[in-house]
């Protein structure tokens, strides 16, 4: 492949960044180096001379399938895995448990979507879980889909034959029993469960896709975590807008906290959780405020919620460990480990335990000042609570040690995330709702 021309003009770039915006949501506007770069990858495989000419391309005439699909892989980051976040999937859970229990057995089916589901290990998440705690009964209830702009990843999620690196974070026992080890080393998931899924492509950022897609009508929850951080601002209002009105009444979006800049969110009232946040559809036009609690905020009359879905299942006769607990462990009552903070950091983050979550990551900062995940994961729950100056301060200083990594470089102690990834969800937190 022959060099990108010296004498490319940037404007060509800009414009390319444009279009890619306005046909996908896609926001390159300040990353058009990162573009340019995408543009040399795609460049190669597809064969045209250098960049410049795979730009021009894109750029003329109409923007169809070819186009669309030619550019997926190289413009969005296939990185997810299975119980990813495990939070909002005891939400799916208590919320499938009441509705069948509340409507009986000719009550309407649950109907959860998965938008950007990626490479399908979401989807299949959800599924397994439903599988494993709910009756076969209720299970004709239920209706998973699957939507993605890339139709690689539609394909990969269609085969449902994963590496173990796509386990990395889960407790076996959560998976194991619904996959089967093929020759090759990789794990294929069982029929039944697949069967639960149906997977479609979709452009989130194309309105007429919308009326198109039945399927996506009268959506109980929808999960749509790192997309929208890839989005601008006015396109990421513009797909809230559309799910709103994909979700019954009371129905839930879920997203990662780092997209979650409430004045997005017209017409949800917000929980919001240091790893997870829900918007919950409200009447119309209706701005709730946003709340910062322990378990999800149901109407009075309801019943209460079933508990809340641990990160893996409980042995025999083992039960929550405290803080003071795991310290006892080491066999003194303040053992100064980093580790160990961090991993008590983590668990205070799953339940719910904002002050002990900060403590424990303002303890690992004192003893590891560089640790880049404590300072995202502390900057996230200082936005949560409001304290927009300090979340800001966290964010550049882990923006900033961020820089000693390349781009496809794993961060340490963030469970796979690349250091591009957690750059762009802080480049647009600081960029968005803290200024």
């Amino acid at each position: 492949m022959e060099a990108d021309p010296v004498l490319a003009p940037a404007a060509l770039y800009k414009a390319l960044a444009q279009r890619i915006e306005t046909e996908t949501g896609l926001c390159f506007a300040a990353r058009v180096e990162d573009l340019r770069r995408a543009m040399g990858r795609m460049a190669e495989a597809l064969g045209f001379n250098h960049a410049g000419a795979c730009a021009a391309w894109l750029l003329a005439g109409d923007w169809d399938r070819d186009k669309a699909d030619a550019c997926a892989p190289y413009l969005t980051v296939s990185e997810t895995y299975f119980f990813r976040e495990p939070r909002a999937f005891s939400l799916v859970l208590d919320y499938a448990r009441e509705k069948i229990a509340g409507c009986g057995q000719s009550g309407k089916p649950v109907r959860i979507w998965s938008a950007g589901c990626c490479t399908g290990e979401e989807a299949y998440s959800i599924a397994i879980l439903l599988r494993q705690h709910l009756p076969r009964s209720a299970l004709q209830r239920i209706s998973i889909l699957g939507t993605d702009i890339n139709g690689r990843n539609l394909e990969a999620a269609r085969a449902a034959a994963y590496r173990h690196w796509s386990f990395r974070n889960a407790d076996p026992a959560l998976w194991r029993p619904h996959f089967r080890q093929m020759e090759d080393g990789r794990f294929r998931l069982n029929q039944e469960i697949r069967e639960m899924v149906t997977f479609a492509a979709l452009n989130l950022a194309a309105p007429e896709d919308f009326p198109a897609a039945a399927g996506i009508q009268a959506m109980d929850i929808i999960f749509c975590r790192n997309v929208l951080m890839y989005f601008s601002r006015a396109q990421a209002r513009k797909a809230i807008a559309r799910f709103r009105q994909c979700l019954v009444e009371g129905g839930w979006l879920v997203v990662n906290p780092s997209e979650a800049s409430a004045e997005l969110f017209e017409g949800f009232s917000a929980v919001y959780y240091p790893d997870a946040v829900y918007f919950r559809k409200t009447g119309q036009g209706q701005v709730a405020p946003a709340r910062t609690g322990m378990a999800i905020p149901q109407p009075p009359s309801r019943p209460a919620l079933a508990p809340r879905l641990p990160l893996r299942p409980k042995r025999a006769g083992e039960t929550a460990a405290s803080p003071a607990a795991a310290l006892a462990r080491c066999g003194k009552p303040e053992a100064a480990d980093p580790d160990l903070y961090h991993s008590m950091a983590l668990s205070a983050l799953e339940a719910g335990d904002g002050p002990a979550a900060l403590h424990n990551l303002k303890r690992v900062l004192y003893l590891r000042p560089d640790c880049i995940v404590s300072h995202y994961l502390l900057g996230t729950l200082h936005a949560s609570s409001g304290r927009l100056q300090a979340a800001a301060r966290q964010f550049e200083t882990a923006s900033g040690l961020l820089a000693s990594l390349g781009r496809d470089e794993v961060v340490p102690r963030s469970e796979g995330l690349s250091a591009a990834y957690l750059l762009a969800a802080m480049q647009l937190r600081l960029q968005g709702e803290i200024t």
